[in-house]
């Protein structure tokens, strides 16, 4: 199983090109998924015919105990559920156990907005007379106009910037512009 995992994961690595954080994330949460089939004993070569829905449903009601938020646990059953379908279209299962389980239902909560009086004297904030002080007032106003991410902030080189014509050429999620 262990093995199995790793491929997955330079499949995800190499193939998809995900993310650092996504394979960070799929890492920590299969290696979780692991220590649950192995139960705290020494590494067990699992088979992996073995595992059914069951046995991913009781992994999730472990997560739930161990206090787990819903959101929590839905984004641990999408690494399993990743790693199963990888598994089943390779060849190295008949059938994929993690279809059977369903996603628990999380609320969508509202994104928390500033208001405009708190966006002005964010952007205020900056000495605008100082080197250092211009850059974060257009990073700040850059954020505000265009959406970004502070990743794709953070990504930016001037060679993005066209002055010229007025844009900025933005490489967000998984490389893409």
């Amino acid at each position: 199983m262990k093995s199995s995992i790793q491929e997955f994961l330079e499949y995800l690595q190499y193939e998809k090109n995900c993310s650092p954080n996504t394979l960070k994330g799929y890492t920590r949460d299969l290696r979780e998924f692991l220590r649950y089939l192995n139960r705290g004993r020494d590494e067990l070569e699992i088979d992996l015919q073995q595992i059914d829905h069951i046995t991913i449903r009781d992994f999730l009601a472990t997560l739930y105990l161990k206090g787990n938020q819903k959101s929590t646990v839905a984004r641990k059953l999408a690494a399993v559920r990743s790693l199963f379908r990888f598994l089943h279209r390779e060849g190295r299962i008949a059938r994929n156990p993690a279809r059977l389980v369903r996603t628990p239902r999380t609320s969508r909560r509202n994104p928390k907005v500033l208001s405009t009086g708190e966006v002005e004297v964010i952007l205020e904030l900056p000495d605008s007379q100082t080197e250092r002080g211009a850059r974060d007032a257009c990073m700040l106003e850059l954020l505000y106009a265009t959406g970004l991410r502070a990743s794709e902030l953070a990504k930016l080189q001037i060679s993005y910037l066209n002055l010229d014509i007025g844009y900025v050429r933005c490489i967000g999620k998984a490389g893409k512009i």
